[in-house]
């Protein structure tokens, strides 16, 4: 657990490096029709290490869970929005970003709700 939360400090620091040194290729990449939504892999990323910290830390959990859980969605209607308004050139691009967005979106939002899961997200906010 300890290294798996490790890797995902590791990989978050050096992407956010990528904005600070490299801020063309990042704002590149958020551009990019296809590759700008693999970005909202961070976001989700950062609710399922809350759910590794939970156990060891809840306030810690709950910031990186509340931080990933506005982030996802922040993204997912930026994104959205882009699709809805036309901001898509061709209809592959935009059915290859809509099912990243929304898969990942739809995905860490119904984690929680569902009733399997219950435990793992809203445990985390308050017991079952």
């Amino acid at each position: 657990m300890l290294l798996t939360i490790a890797i995902w400090l590791v990989l978050l620091l050096l992407y956010v490096g990528k904005w600070l040194w490299a801020r063309a290729d990042a704002l590149a990449e958020f551009e990019h029709p296809v590759l700008c939504c693999f970005i909202s892999l961070v976001p989700v990323s950062t609710m399922f290490v809350a759910l590794a910290i939970a156990p060891y830390s809840r306030a810690i959990a709950i910031t990186l869970f509340v931080v990933g859980t506005i982030g996802q969605l922040s993204f997912g209607v930026y994104r959205s929005g882009q699709l809805w308004m036309g901001g898509r050139v061709t209809r592959a691009d935009s059915t290859a970003a809509a099912t990243v967005v929304v898969s990942t979106t739809l995905y860490s939002y119904l984690l929680g709700i569902h009733p399997r899961h219950c435990r793992l997200v809203a445990g985390i906010l308050a017991p079952c």
